[in-house]
């Protein structure tokens, strides 16, 4: 295209040339710009960048003001040109101007078809990033979930643990006690409650300053029972740690103890080797044993003593928790007062409300009264005054009219004839005068009745306007009564599930304790039984010694664990009534916040001063309209279009300023409850972590109590095996020094008996000669001893292990009804609602890891626990096996009767031995 059109015009340049050899070019060439070639558009699929598609030297900015090119046309001289060679010349001109502004159009289309990719390109990019911010948005939006998932699966966990372990608690009598105790309170306190919701239910007109300073006066009630807790909370930390320094004690005089006996035992095994030496003479031996026995009591009397300062150092610290006893009940009695004054409060400002709003309604309702009387009587009134001015009218136009008759009357009779020609007229002038007053009466009439429907319309508004408001009044009521009934009836259902769950623990622990208490019976018995066997009052005065302080730090333990127990569901329950409290404060700042608006909403209704300003402007406005539409008819109608405009104008603007106020009160309603939502929000963010931090207390205590309780059983298990050992050791000294005795009677008889004489042998001779039958006899009483002990030393091991055995296992079971009470009240606390058996079986399995389904405890007992009570009936049965063989195998033999002299001798000499 572009080389033909510059072939056509080098063309038409020669034909010109040749006609008009003198002149020069009619019309030089136009500058034009390099026109680039022609790229195919790309696709919305393919796109190029612009850099590389269009060069920038090429193009002209957008915004840049194509100037034209200057048309050079040269000075012509000589004849000018036919019509013909200007109408070309002029047309080629027009050719060129348009292929000019072509390629400027050209120009600037490339222009825009480059910022239209430029533009894609950007909304491609942005389009991308968007998608990358989207998915990058997503990631962290499915992390979060996953998280949230977590954290759901986690608090379910934990949620299940607690319903598991809450069917397997069982506590002693006095903690079941008091937990029944405390919960029959809380009932009453409970019931109370809901009585003060019920009466709490019509009470929503109360002044805010009086809430203000009340609720004021709960914080501060708050805080001080929290600092309450917290000292409570120190206190309790205080007697552990002097618990903890009794425990040291204890241990610091049982490490004496063991110190005195090894002392004990080198002396007397230095007294044992100074019997060695002496035992040639009989003289020195007794005064040797003489002595042994004298340190022996001096020793015991040592032991004594000391078990006497224990037992002393025991009733100090049995005081001294009594006094801590005593101190916590005082507490807990002045936080029970304190609460209790705070519901007196509470009633007090309940009644206060109540008489509040039951005087804000009454005056509603006399205010409402009086504007419905008040404008039945501004309606009658102003009836009234219209009809008595119409008839007014009326005899002022009759008799106006009769006196006009009277005039032409007499006109007529004395100018007959000059009014003939005007009685036409005048006839034509009362037409229409009684047509104009016709018409007056008419829009007067209609005047009125627009009035009149006016303020029926307006009365019918403020009508429609308190009967919203009552109905609204009546609807947050019936949600509020829907809320309470709603809540009363879970936390009675709550209520009921506490009380069965509270029935099977209860009887879950008589079951189990009289199980106990049979087992420790039996135990007793057997203990019994062995402490008769056992001959020593040394050993039965430090095994009942022993028994003493276990007993005693069991009894410890266990009051300090009712007294955490009964201190934790206090304060959960405390935080549950502070919770509902509030709850209770946040309905009746709602209530207020309701009849501030109704308050709001009836004094924003027009006042009787406004009526009756309104009611004398209409009069006022009629007497004028009255008086000047019997003057001029037109000013009158244009006036009264005039005000009717107004008056229609200011009634928008009324509605207008309705509307604005409506929409205010409505943003204003909305704020408060989202603020009010927000603060519901922290103080629930608040309870969560209280709970937290209480449930990470509870943890620590259940991983710290075992210990403890391991350290106590190896504490004890030493001092058993210390025993033993000393037993042990008595024994093989004791069975020794008999031997040795036996062996010395045994040659001072043989020295002591006499020889007899020389005669002839019979079988009794012959066999006191041999000694047979007397060495079987010591042989037989040796035996027995020895089987004896052995069997008492046997058996005291087997019972000490199944001691050993009931003590771990008692203690796991402890340890698994703590986790149980801290899974209990930690799903109690946070759900309000007590978990089920297979729950908290399961949360217990996943806490232990080692649960068997089939086993003690409906479906909830430690394999370890199982193991212990298995290995302590195999030891119960050897116990048993061995008092048998005891029993059967010891018997007692006596020697033969003799009647000789020297076999009587013989005789006597057995039975010393």
């Amino acid at each position: 295209m572009n080389l033909s059109h510059k072939w056509f015009e080098r063309d038409k340049s020669m034909d010109a040339q040749r006609r008009f050899p003198g002149t020069g070019p009619i019309l030089p060439d136009l500058p034009r710009s390099p026109q680039p070639p022609i790229i195919a558009s790309p696709t919305s699929s393919q796109l190029v960048p612009v850099d590389a598609r269009f060069p920038p030297s090429m193009l002209p900015p957008i915004n840049a003001q194509s100037t034209p090119n200057p048309t050079l046309l040269p000075l012509r001289t000589g004849i000018p040109a036919p019509m013909f060679d200007d109408s070309l010349n002029q047309s080629l001109y027009k050719v060129k101007q348009l292929e000019s502004r072509l390629q400027m159009t050209e120009i600037s289309n490339r222009a825009l078809l480059e910022e239209v990719i430029r533009l894609q390109t950007e909304l491609f990019n942005a389009i991308r990033q968007s998608q990358t911010v989207l998915q990058e948005e997503r990631l962290a939006r499915q992390q979060i979930e996953n998280n949230i998932r977590i954290q759901n699966d986690v608090i379910l966990q934990l949620t299940a643990r607690i319903k598991r372990n809450e069917n397997t608690f069982i506590d002693e009598h006095q903690a079941s006690l008091t937990a029944t105790a405390s919960v029959r309170g809380l009932e009453q306190q409970l019931i109370a409650m809901q009585k003060d919701n019920f009466l709490r239910r019509d009470t929503q007109a109360i002044s805010v300053e009086g809430i203000r300073k009340q609720i004021d006066e709960n914080s501060l009630q708050r805080e001080q029972l929290e600092k309450t807790q917290v000292h409570i909370g120190e206190e309790i930390r205080a007697t552990r740690s002097r618990l903890e320094l009794d425990s040291a004690n204890i241990n610091l005089l049982t490490n004496e103890v063991r110190q005195k006996t090894r002392k004990l035992e080198d002396d007397q095994r230095l007294t044992n080797d100074l019997v060695r030496k002496q035992q040639e003479t009989m003289n020195a031996g007794d005064l040797l044993f003489n002595s042994f026995r004298a340190a022996t009591d001096q020793k015991l009397n040592e032991y004594r003593d000391l078990f006497n300062e224990i037992r002393t150092r025991l009733d100090f610290e049995r005081e001294d928790r009594r006094l801590v006893e005593t101190q916590l009940t005082s507490k807990v009695s002045d936080l029970q007062s304190s609460i209790n004054s705070t519901r007196s409060t509470q009633t007090e400002i309940v009644k206060t409300m109540e008489n509040m709003r039951r005087e804000s309604v009454n005056q509603v309702e006399q205010t409402q009264v009086r504007l419905r009387q008040e404008i039945s009587d501004t309606n009658a009134q102003t009836i009234q005054r219209t009809t008595d001015k119409l008839e007014r009218l009326r005899d002022e136009f009759e008799y106006k009219a009769k006196d006009i008759e009277k005039n032409q009357q007499i006109e007529n009779e004395q100018r007959q004839r000059q009014l003939q020609a005007f009685q036409s007229d005048i006839e034509q002038q009362m037409d229409v005068l009684k047509s104009t007053t016709h018409d007056e009466q008419s829009k007067i009439y209609n005047e009125m009745r627009d009035t009149t429907r006016k303020n029926a319309e307006s009365l019918r508004k403020l009508n429609d306007g308190i009967t919203l408001i009552e109905q609204q009044t009546d609807e947050s009521r019936r949600k509020i009564e829907k809320v309470l009934d709603a809540e009363i009836k879970s936390r009675k259902h709550q209520y009921k599930e506490l009380a069965d769950n509270i029935t099977k623990s209860e009887e879950k622990s008589a079951h189990q304790l009289t199980a106990i208490q049979s087992s420790i019976n039996n135990i007793n018995t057997r203990m019994a039984d062995l402490r008769d066997l056992s001959t020593k009052p040394e050993i039965i005065n430090i095994n009942r010694r022993l028994d003493t302080i276990e007993h005693s730090q069991r009894e410890a333990e266990g009051n300090i664990h009712a007294i955490n127990n009964n201190l934790g569901d206090i304060v959960t329950r405390h935080t549950a009534t502070d919770a509902r409290v509030q709850q209770n404060e946040d309905k009746i700042k709602g209530g207020a916040q309701a009849v501030r608006d109704l308050t709001t909403r009836v004094s924003s209704l027009p006042t009787t001063d406004d009526l009756a300003a309104v009611r004398r402007d209409l009069n006022e406005k009629i007497r004028n309209d009255l008086q000047k539409s019997i003057q001029q008819h037109d000013e009158i109608t244009s006036q009264t279009f005039t005000k009717h405009e107004q008056r229609v104008n200011s009634l928008r603007v009324d509605l207008n300023l309705l509307e604005e106020q409506m929409t205010q009160r409505i943003n204003n309603t909305e704020q408060q409850l989202s603020n009010q939502m927000r603060d519901k929000q922290t103080d629930l963010d608040m309870w969560r972590r209280d709970v937290d931090q209480k449930m990470v207390r509870l943890m620590n205590l259940r991983e710290t109590m075992p210990q403890e309780i391991f350290n106590l059983n190896e504490k004890i298990a030493a001092t058993r095996q210390e025993c033993m050992k000393f037993c042990q050791e008595e024994h093989f000294r004791m069975k020794s020094d008999m031997e040795r005795n036996t062996r010395k009677d045994h040659g001072l008889t043989q020295r002591s008996v006499p020889i007899a004489p020389a005669s002839k042998p019979t079988p009794r001779d012959d066999d006191y000669d041999d000694d047979s039958d007397y060495k079987k006899k010591l042989k037989n009483d040796v035996e027995e001893v020895l089987y004896s002990q052995l069997f008492a030393s046997l058996d005291c091991l087997l019972f000490i292990l199944m001691m050993n055995s009931c003590i771990t296992t008692i203690c796991g079971l402890l340890i698994t009804y703590l986790t149980v009470l801290t899974t209990i009240i930690y799903g109690e606390s946070i759900h309000g609602v007590p978990l089920t058996k297979d729950e908290a079986v399961a949360l217990t399995r996943d806490h232990f890891g080692r649960v068997e389904p089939d086993s003690l405890m409906n479906g909830f007992f430690p394999v370890w626990a199982v193991i212990q009570l298995i290995l302590a009936g195999i030891f119960i049965v050897v116990f048993l096996l061995g008092v048998l063989c005891y029993c059967l195998g010891f018997r007692e033999k006596k020697p033969e009767k003799v009647t000789d002299g020297e076999d009587q001798a013989k005789e006597n000499l057995y039975t010393k031995k």
